[in-house]
């Protein structure tokens, strides 16, 4: 194996765990903020709350969005690895 092809695939590889790491991240978030701890009988309590998991949400969504994108990052090292073999033969 040539090391252009050997070095395509360890990066299609660290990028598929890459993906996977941030994907059980973003599933670990979802223990965070169960409940309001700061109190529900207080302004500042339940704003304080409900901005928290606004945030949350929205890094969730963009943490997602980056998954993808480092996905594709895979499979397009891994296409560019086939079409070098390909031609190295």
């Amino acid at each position: 194996m040539s090391e252009a092809v050997s070095a395509g695939s360890e990066r299609a590889k660290t990028a598929d765990r890459a993906a996977d790491e941030l994907d059980r991240l973003i599933e670990d978030s979802r223990l965070i903020l169960t409940a309001n701890d700061y109190g529900v009988d207080c302004v500042e309590g339940v704003s304080l709350f409900d901005g928290a998991k606004e945030l949350l949400s929205v890094w969730r969504a963009e943490a997602h969005t980056l998954v993808m994108s480092v996905k594709t990052l895979a499979s397009d090292c891994r296409r560019s690895v086939a079409a070098y073999a390909a031609s190295d033969e």
